[in-house]
C-alpha cells in the first residue's frame, strides 16, 4: 500500500441532497434514474428511495488536464480563447464539422462524422443558429441505430436495463478544427408528434433532445417494426448566437 501523497483534482460538483432539479429519465423494475447536469446518471432504489449507483459521462477533449491540473477546491480553468478574426459576412456561421456518438454498456448504436455544416443568417431566430445536419426531407440521409438502445446498470446484487436511454457524445469542431461544443450526457427518446413536409414513415415516432448553455441538439427517429430497429430521420443543432459572438468576435 502506497503512503504517498494524493493529487486531487476537483472535475463536476454535485448536490445530491435534493433531486427536485434533476431529470427523470428511464426506470425498470428495480430503480429510478435521474440525470444530473453535467452529465451525471443517478440511479435510486424504488423501494427505499436509497442511492443505488452513480455514473458519470465526462467527455474526452482535456480531460487530462481537467482530471490533473485543477485542485481539490476549485476546477481546471480552461485558457482563454481568442477569436481570430475574419471579414466574412457570415464568419462562424459555416466550416463546422460534428462528430456524434450514441452508446450504453460499451456498445455504439450511433458513430458518425459530418463534415462541411453551414448555416446562414436567415436561420437565426431567437437567439440561435438553426444548423441541419440531417434533413428530413431527404430520406437518403436517415441513418438507423445498431442494435438495441438501453442503459445497463449493475450492482453486486442486482442488475437492470433502463430502455430508450442511452449516453450521447458530442464533438463540434470550428472551420479550424478547434473545439466549439463538447459534451457526454445522458439521454433518453421520449414520443414525439410525426413531422410534417416530408416522407411518411408508418412506425410510432420519438425524440432525443439535450440542452446547455451552447445550445440544443434536437433528434427525431421512428421506429420500423419490420426491422425492429431506430432511424434517425432529422438531426438538428441550434447554436446560441450568444456562443458563436464570443467564439468568433461576430455580432448576429
Amino acid at each position: 500500500m502506497t503512503t504517498r501523497p494524493r493529487w486531487h483534482s476537483l472535475v463536476a460538483k454535485y448536490s445530491l441532497k435534493d433531486l427536485a432539479d434533476a431529470t427523470l429519465i428511464g426506470c425498470d423494475r428495480f430503480v429510478r434514474v435521474f440525470h444530473l447536469d453535467p452529465g451525471l446518471l443517478v440511479g435510486l432504489w424504488k423501494r427505499a428511495e436509497e442511492l443505488a449507483f452513480v455514473v458519470a459521462s465526462l467527455h474526452f477533449h482535456q480531460l487530462v488536464e481537467r482530471s490533473t491540473l485543477g485542485s481539490a477546491a476549485a476546477p481546471y480553468e480552461l485558457p482563454p480563447h481568442t477569436p481570430l478574426l475574419d471579414d466574412s459576412p457570415e464568419y462562424g456561421l459555416h466550416g463546422y464539422q460534428l462528430h456524434i456518438d450514441i452508446h450504453s454498456s460499451g456498445t455504439f448504436s450511433l458513430c458518425s462524422t459530418f463534415r462541411n455544416l453551414f448555416t446562414k443568417k436567415g436561420c437565426i431566430e431567437n437567439g440561435y443558429a438553426k444548423l441541419i445536419v440531417i434533413h428530413f426531407q431527404n430520406s437518403a440521409e436517415h441513418l438507423p441505430l445498431v442494435g438495441k438502445v438501453g442503459l445497463s446498470w449493475r450492482t453486486d446484487v442486482f442488475d437492470g436495463c433502463i430502455k430508450s436511454c442511452a449516453v450521447m457524445d458530442l464533438t463540434l469542431l470550428d472551420e479550424y478544427r478547434k473545439p466549439f461544443w463538447c459534451f457526454s450526457s445522458p439521454v433518453c427518446m421520449r414520443p414525439s408528434p410525426s413531422p410534417s413536409g416530408g416522407p411518411h414513415f408508418a412506425g410510432e415516432t420519438y425524440c432525443i433532445e439535450h440542452k446547455d448553455a451552447a445550445g440544443t441538439v434536437h433528434v427525431q427517429l421512428v421506429w420500423l417494426e419490420e426491422t425492429e430497429e431506430y432511424f434517425i430521420v432529422s438531426l438538428v443543432l441550434y447554436l446560441s448566437t450568444a456562443r458563436i459572438n464570443r467564439w468568433f468576435g461576430t455580432e448576429y
